[in-house]
């Protein structure tokens, strides 16, 4: 199991599914033909289960799409989905939180 079935998981939504394909290998990277991250389909598609397990397993939510758009921005609609959302806002922060103190520590060693 590859990239394509995991893109193919993350539509259907089948947590299962994904976790297999993460456990086989599979790239959270951009993907060649979309510029996309798997995160940022499974905002698309608004998928609690796959989102945290996507985040779980080291997805990126500071990525942006071609257009700058963080995964959160790509919950649609919006409020609807605030489990979601709020789940790829906290990981947003993490994410920014653990890249200053990285820059602070960088600095500080300076």
């Amino acid at each position: 199991m590859g990239t394509v079935e995991l893109l193919l998981a993350i539509r259907l939504g089948d947590v299962a599914a994904c976790r297999e394909c993460l456990e086989a290998g599979a790239s959270l990277g951009v993907h060649l033909l979309t510029r996309e991250t798997p995160l940022h389909l499974a905002a698309r598609r608004a998928h609690l289960g796959v989102t945290k397990l996507l985040l779980a397993h080291g997805a990126d939510a500071s990525a942006r799409t071609p257009s700058g758009k963080l995964a959160s921005d790509l919950v649609d609609p919006p409020h609807r989905h605030s489990m979601v959302r709020e789940a790829l806002r906290t990981a947003e922060r993490d994410a920014a939180q653990a890249t200053e103190a990285a820059r602070l520590a960088s600095s500080s060693s300076s």
